[in-house]
């Protein structure tokens, strides 16, 4: 995730840009891309909006984070229902669910904290045939 980060900032405004003058959708579509957070952080961060709102009573603010929770929600629901056609077991997935949300957080957060540059290294593989 450190090098999507780092993809993202050192290539998002020249895809933009090319894609803008060049009118290259593919280039404004990598951009797109690469701007577009990991859905955990979206569930992460829906999850604070709605303690956040349920915290300040606010009823306007209730509802759109619990609209926006809904959503997510929806949305999973809505990618799980299509893989059940394959595996019908597939929902069992969604136990994990929690403990995947709180490591990737964890791993974010981790990540932002440390400034410096990680050093990369690449991983060995097995050519397929």
């Amino acid at each position: 995730e450190k090098g999507r980060l780092d993809a993202a900032r050192r290539h998002v405004p020249a895809l933009l840009l090319h894609g803008l003058r060049r009118g290259s959708w593919r280039s404004i579509d990598g951009a797109i891309e690469l701007m577009i957070p990991p859905f955990t952080i979206f569930a992460g961060i829906m999850l604070v909006l709605v303690g956040l709102s349920l915290f300040s009573g606010s009823a306007p603010l209730i509802v759109v984070a619990a609209a926006g929770l809904i959503a997510l929600g929806l949305y999973t629901l809505r990618g799980l229902s299509l893989a059940s056609a394959r595996n019908p077991r597939i929902y069992r997935a969604l136990l994990h669910l929690p403990g995947f949300v709180a490591w990737r957080l964890w791993t974010y957060l981790g990540m932002l904290a440390r400034r410096g540059r990680v050093q990369w290294t690449r991983t060995d593989r097995t050519p397929t045939r």
